[in-house]
């Protein structure tokens, strides 16, 4: 029946789904739940699922507008587990910053709007007497694009790569967290607002990238 089934949202590239992913496959069935694999460019069996959980659609940050217009356009007697609104605010890093205005803790994050000049890394990093940043998408996965940089942006090569990447796209200006070399970052994981239980990624030896890395939990 419809009301059994379930699907999870994932692309094509993982079609099989994730480590992560084949976990929760085997728990939904388990429980004597129908499971559908979606690939949200190609959903072709949606309209069969009751309720539908978005896991790994990673490819969403290379197609956002389209990826955006798919979510707000899903059949409203659909259950979205993961509410379309969230979604929407999730994709972009901006979140970070209606975050800090309710008063949570974040990196000091400053949004660079698609077209600004290189020169303007410089201003932001002279103003905040910041070092070192850490140059990002602000729609961005998997560490794609993520760069480095320190006070002064010499190498002319380099200048051209930001630069194409200013032109390109929304970015994301922060101070460089030296302890992520050392400790790790730490990702505290909540289901119904229950703490449930924390991984630290930890980056691979002279990296910053916590990609690729070592994990633990």
């Amino acid at each position: 029946e419809r009301k059994d089934v379930v699907g999870i949202i994932t692309t094509q590239q993982f079609i099989t789904l994730t480590s992560d992913d084949r976990i929760l496959l085997k728990v939904l069935e388990g429980r004597g739940l129908q499971v559908l694999i979606i690939d949200w460019e190609n959903p072709k069996d949606l309209e069969k699922c009751s309720l539908i959980i978005f896991r790994s659609p990673w490819n969403y940050t290379s197609k956002i507008e389209e990826f955006i217009l798919w979510i707000s356009s899903l059949p409203a007697n659909i259950c979205c587990q993961n509410p379309i609104a969230i979604l929407k605010w999730n994709c972009h890093k901006k979140y970070l910053l209606d975050l800090e205005r309710k008063g949570i803790k974040v990196v000091p994050t400053v949004v660079l709007d698609r077209g600004e000049r290189v020169e303007t890394i410089h201003e932001v990093m002279s103003k905040h007497h910041w070092e070192m940043v850490v140059l990002k998408p602000a729609v961005g996965s998997f560490g794609n694009d993520v760069l480095l940089i320190n006070q002064s942006i010499s190498n002319k090569g380099q200048m051209k790569h930001i630069q194409r990447l200013l032109d390109d796209r929304d970015m994301v200006l922060q101070p460089f967290q030296s302890s992520v070399r050392s400790l790790g970052e730490i990702s505290l994981i909540f289901f119904q607002n229950k703490f449930s239980h924390a991984i630290k990624k930890i980056p691979c030896h002279g990296e910053f990238k916590v990609q690729g890395g070592k994990m633990e939990s």
